[in-house]
């Protein structure tokens, strides 16, 4: 006879394994009848952000997913950690996969990014499957391309030279590159010039260059860029200014690029970071002009030896590290002061050229922050068109400190005539350098107006 007790629990395991079938009947029910009413733009949105290898798996959802296979806006291939030494075949199963994907989707008729990351040289038959891969996308009219190589390419295994087909595209709106080589110069000779009159965004890292002049050819086929990254780039041995002026140009990164002097003039720039560890005598001088809409400017260079920014006409957030700088020429309004995050106590010479035409009672103390950024320089010229700019009023001159107690030398130079005027300016030049050595005034009538 069969006790109540067991009765009881042989109730309550039934009503368990019917309840967990209810769910699961619910729930199948559901994905059945939920997925294949997805949107076929909502299902290729989703398969959008899964590498290439992912979202061939999630085609076995259903029919429809499988059907939009060769449809995919974006393709990414994702070879994943470096390959195993043990298993040397897994670097020609991923080039295999790669050449099964583009024969599938080869009736695809437009295609937005691809994306290939090779975890592996490349050498013999392995570069023109990868040069095929490339002319699929752009024959395709990809918009977005990313080839980057994440292993260290061996000595005797040459970088993978970048398709010439990529620099003619007129439909590429992004270009990211790592670890790779470009060779332009044959396009010089052929007069055959870079045509990439769509590309907005580029980041080129680890980026090698066969000829010093390869990166300034490549940049003016680019109208309508507005913002590069160049890091840790070979740009050529003999290279001797690295120069960069586009006029579309709004943020510019510029790491660990070996040259002797950079040039930066670019008129609708907003945002500049130059950083480099270098101590060596690679880095001469940096100059930066004619960048009237620049916010924000970020400088880390430990072997920088000369800084010029010139055309400074507005506040600008400034954060600069340079502390073996020797030279400084800073031009443009008081009202945007130069911000040492260390004091250069390097710096032997310092020049501000101060573009201010009008003397309203807040400029004297714009001129005063602004001047007392280079107390750090051993002497210090001020240029001036008038002189009377430089004449602090009396009043202020005994409330406020002076702005350069330290430095050695002081000198004016000014266009305009002085006429009675130094009765009051020596006196305001011995307040602001209070410990400094005056120098005659000179006068120099090719101070440019404004």
């Amino acid at each position: 006879m069969v006790s109540p007790k067991f009765k009881r629990l042989k109730t309550l395991n039934n009503s368990d394994t019917d309840h967990n079938r209810l769910i699961a009947s619910v729930t199948t029910t559901t994905s059945a009848a939920a997925i294949p009413y997805l949107p076929n733009n909502v299902i290729e949105h989703i398969l959008s952000f899964l590498p290439i290898k992912l979202a061939a798996r999630a085609t076995a959802v259903s029919k429809q997913w499988g059907s939009l296979w060769p449809s995919f806006p974006v393709i990414d291939f994702d070879e994943g950690d470096p390959s195993d030494p043990d298993d040397p075949a897994k670097s020609q199963r991923f080039l295999h996969f790669l050449e099964n994907c583009m024969e599938r989707c080869r009736n695809q008729m437009s295609l937005d990014k691809l994306r290939l990351r090779i975890a592996h040289s490349l050498a013999g038959d392995d570069i023109g499957t990868i040069d095929e891969c490339v002319t699929f996308a752009l024959e395709r009219f990809v918009e977005d391309l990313e080839i980057c190589f994440v292993e260290e390419a061996e000595t005797e295994v040459s970088l993978y030279l970048i398709p010439q087909a990529v620099f003619s595209s007129h439909f590429l709106v992004s270009l990211n590159l790592e670890k790779v080589k470009i060779d332009i110069s044959s396009r010089v000779e052929a007069d055959d010039p870079i045509t990439l009159s769509s590309l907005e965004t580029m980041s080129l890292k680890e980026v090698e260059f066969d000829d010093e002049n390869d990166l300034e050819i490549l940049l003016s086929g680019c109208p309508r860029l507005w913002y590069l990254e160049l890091n840790q780039c070979d740009l050529g041995y003999t290279l001797g200014c690295l120069e960069v002026s586009i006029p579309s140009l709004k943020s510019l990164y510029i790491s660990d690029c070996h040259a002797l002097d950079f040039e930066v003039k670019c008129i609708n720039l907003e945002n500049f970071v130059f950083f480099s560890e270098c101590t060596c005598s690679h880095h001469g001088a940096l100059t930066v002009w004619e960048c009237y809409r620049l916010k924000h400017l970020t400088i880390s260079s430990l072997g920088l030896t000369g800084l010029l920014l010139l055309d400074c006409e507005r506040s600008i957030d400034y954060a600069i590290f340079t502390p073996s700088l020797l030279h400084f020429l800073f031009s443009g309004l008081v009202q945007a002061k130069v911000h040492f995050l260390v004091s250069p106590i390097s710096l032997l010479h310092a020049t501000v050229r101060i573009t201010n035409e009008m003397w309203p009672f807040e400029y004297y103390s714009f001129l005063r922050d602004c001047l007392e950024s280079f107390n750090c320089s051993r002497k210090l010229e001020i240029e001036i068109r008038d002189a009377e700019g430089v004449i602090i009023p009396e009043h202020c001159r005994k409330e406020w400190s002076p702005p350069l107690p330290s430095v050695k030398q002081l000198q004016l130079t000014f266009s305009n005539p002085l006429w009675d005027r130094d009765y009051w300016l020596d006196p305001s030049l011995s307040w602001i350098a209070s410990s400094a050595e005056i120098l005659p005034h000179q006068y120099n009538s090719t101070i440019p107006p404004i």
